[in-house]
């Protein structure tokens, strides 16, 4: 085969765009997520958190096992009975790091110090002792003041020394105190938002009480055994909430959480139950959803979901998000529940991907043997078996035109070998068997001119099989044949 049809023979259609790898909220912006599952090492499919340490390690929390992660390989931890430096439980709820470099874990059954040096575990569980911890289901944790930790339990908040390791429990009040806290969050004022399956409190640091927040008044699905509603603060002190019902701001003149709302487009608010927040370094917000992911831009006024694509294996690998975070480079990871992890590294983004599948906006045919762009961007994408496509860059949308025998008016075949634009902007097509087809896109409906090898006609073509096609510059057609 020769060498200009082997540069052409790809499987994917990659387009260089240098400024998508900044910008993912651009119209119709198809992100692009390498999956870490099962077969990289990954213990369960089920990540429900995560974090990324001061050395740079991932660690992702499952339903069956601690992960840490190098970036090429994983190490995981599980509970082992005969073993009583390993973990007190697989099952993973929270990770946090604290101002010195330890990692703590919240299982469902105790609370866990990773030690390094040793690569094993130092455990902390309710026993007699009234300096232990009040309860074994750990649901989150957030920092308090130095060397100290908030705890939240099924039972209530905590609030553990870590240099004595002992636990204070704050006491309940029943006015308002709910014990099955679900998550806690510590804003830019040391205030401490804890999230319950009732209400939410918030401790005010400089007056060291209490104070209630209900949910949104427009709260309709009831909060579940297992559901965690999430605090997030923005970098502009903004506090977020995701609920059942989808995601709030807090209004500090109300003193409550209003449902947010974009006021323009299609898509103009989330109202799916969300899992987690995550504002990413260029201030897009990336909501993990029971059903996608949502990405806001606030100054485009614009939310964009994305979901599983069976038919792309870059996109999403499952709907449901519990958790995101963004690394040191500025890449996201998203765990999903039953997909394994995203990553979103955003170098990737400069070769846009469009591969062949069964909708509209993907190619019909895998191979592609030539590329004409037209002033607008759009594309005329010339297959070896799916005839013409051609891509409309602003809806991302595929249009197809290939053979047809009951119309005389469509191209010859649908194996196609080259294609160049005109200076006048017309199209002349190269084919495989099937001679030069002419184009003028400017005149609907399209009517594709054919020139074929006549027998006995020396003006005519002197091969059906066109490979390659050129335009002087007095604007005559060159063609080569085979």
């Amino acid at each position: 085969m020769k060498l200009k049809n082997n540069l052409f023979l790809f499987f994917l259609l990659l387009v260089f765009s240098s400024s998508s790898a900044q910008d993912i909220s651009s119209e119709n912006q198809q992100l692009k997520f390498k999956q870490i599952s099962l077969s990289q090492g990954l213990s369960q499919s089920s990540v429900l958190c995560m974090i990324q340490d001061s050395k740079g390690f991932m660690w992702f929390g499952t339903r069956d096992g601690l992960n840490k992660y190098d970036g090429h390989n994983f190490k995981t931890y599980r509970f082992d009975y005969k073993n009583p430096n390993s973990i007190s439980n697989s099952f993973i709820r929270c990770l946090f790091e604290d101002e010195n470099g330890n990692i703590w874990i919240g299982t469902n059954n105790g609370l866990n110090k990773y030690l390094p040096g040793k690569d094993s575990f130092e455990r902390f569980k309710h026993s007699k002792n009234k300096s232990s911890i009040i309860n074994n289901e750990i649901w989150s944790l957030a920092s308090a003041e130095e060397n100290y930790l908030w705890i939240g339990t099924d039972e209530g908040l905590d609030k553990f020394n870590t240099i004595t390791k002992k636990s204070e429990h704050i006491k309940n009040d029943e006015s308002i105190f709910k014990n099955n806290i679900r998550s806690l969050f510590k804003d830019s004022k040391q205030n401490l938002w804890i999230c319950n399956r009732e209400n939410i409190l918030l401790l005010d640091n400089n007056k060291k009480e209490f104070f209630e927040i209900s949910y949104p008044s427009t709260q309709l699905r009831k909060s579940t055994r297992y559901y965690a509603p999430v605090i997030y603060q923005d970098r502009n002190e903004n506090i977020w909430l995701g609920y059942r019902d989808g995601l709030a701001l807090y209004n500090k003149d109300r003193k409550e959480f209003l449902n947010f709302k974009i006021e323009s487009g299609a898509n103009s608010s989330i109202l799916e139950e969300v899992r987690d927040i995550y504002e990413d370094v260029f201030g897009d917000f990336w909501v993990g959803t029971y059903n996608g992911l949502y990405i806001i831009n606030k100054e485009r006024k614009r939310i964009t979901h994305y979901i599983h694509d069976e038919n792309n294996f870059n996109s999403l690998s499952h709907n449901s998000v519990y958790s995101i975070i963004g690394d040191t480079k500025g890449d996201v990871w998203i765990g999903t529940y039953a997909g394994g992890v995203n990553y979103y590294n955003r170098s990737y983004d400069r070769f846009k991907n469009y591969s062949a599948g069964s909708n509209n906006y993907k190619l019909n045919y895998k191979v592609i043997s030539s590329l004409i762009e037209e002033p607008a961007g759009n594309l005329w994408i010339g297959t070896e078996g799916g005839g013409l496509n051609f891509l409309n860059k602003e809806t991302g949308i595929f249009t197809y035109y290939t053979h047809n025998k009951y119309n005389s008016n469509s191209i010859s075949t649908n194996n196609i070998k080259s294609i160049i634009r005109t200076k006048e902007g017309n199209l002349w097509i190269g084919t495989h068997d099937g001679g030069l087809n002419f184009l003028n896109p400017n005149k609907k409906p399209f009517v594709f001119k054919k020139y074929k090898r006549q027998q006995g006609n020396q003006k005519s073509l002197s091969n059906n099989r066109v490979i390659s096609l050129f335009e002087d510059y007095k604007k005559n057609i060159w063609v080569g044949t085979s």
